[in-house]
This record gives C-alpha cells, structure tokens and sequence, in this order.
C-alpha cells in the first residue's frame, strides 16, 4: 500500500531557445492578371492642358518675383548713389560719438549682462568648492 501523494513543487527554469528551422519551400505564383489597357488621348488631353497651364503660372510668377527683386535692387542703389553723393560735412548731423540715450542704456544692459553672467559663474565655482573635501 502506497501512501498519499505529497505537493507539486515550484515550476523550473525555462530551457534555452531551439535552433531556427529551415524556410520552406516558396509558395506558387498567383494567376496572371488582365492585360492593362492604356488610356486614351481623349482621356489624357484635359490633364496634360492641366499641367502645363500651371507651369505657365509658375513661369510667370517666377518672371514676376525676379522684376520685383531687380526693381528692389535698382531703387536701393539709386539710394545708395544718392547717399554717397550727399555732402554730409555741413549737415545738422552731429556725431554722436559721447553715445545718446539709446547708446547709454544699451551698454548699461550689456554691463548688467556681463555682471550676471560672472555672478553666475562665481556661484558654480563656489559650490563646486565647497563640495569638495
């Protein structure tokens, strides 16, 4: 007489992966398809007018943006001409070597900047000493 039977155990470790098969052999080519049929120039002639309409379009308004741009170019020049041949020398300018309001408050944001940025850098060197033993 055998006595009663005890508990399943834990489960093991799964094994390792097996070698891959081999591919199998190629499968058969479906059924050839219908000839295909061309369409006809009747069908094609409304696309083609289509398309060269609109690269017409596109010369055109490429032709367009390069008379704006020489007509640009041509008005800046004729500025240019007429500010080199102005006589400056007795003019109401004055040049403003001492710097103007917007030249004083422009190096005083470049000086606060300039403060910023070595505080900054004080401050990482700081912690970075006081880090160390």
């Amino acid at each position: 007489m055998a006595g009663p039977r005890g508990q399943v155990g834990p489960t093991g470790k799964v094994g390792p992966q097996g070698k891959r098969g081999e591919p199998g052999p190629p499968g058969k080519p479906g059924p050839q398809g219908p000839p295909g049929q061309l369409p006809s120039i009747d069908e094609v002639m409304p696309w083609l007018h289509q398309v060269f309409e609109a690269f017409e379009d596109y010369r055109r308004q490429r032709q367009q943006e390069a008379a704006e741009r020489d007509a640009l170019a041509a008005q800046q020049l004729e500025a240019l001409k007429i500010f080199e041949n102005a006589d400056l020398s007795g003019s109401d300018f004055e040049d403003d070597n001492n710097g103007g309001f917007y030249d004083q408050e422009h190096r005083k944001k470049k000086d606060r900047r300039k403060d910023e940025k070595k505080n900054k850098q004080k401050k990482k060197h700081k912690a970075e000493n006081i880090d160390e033993p």
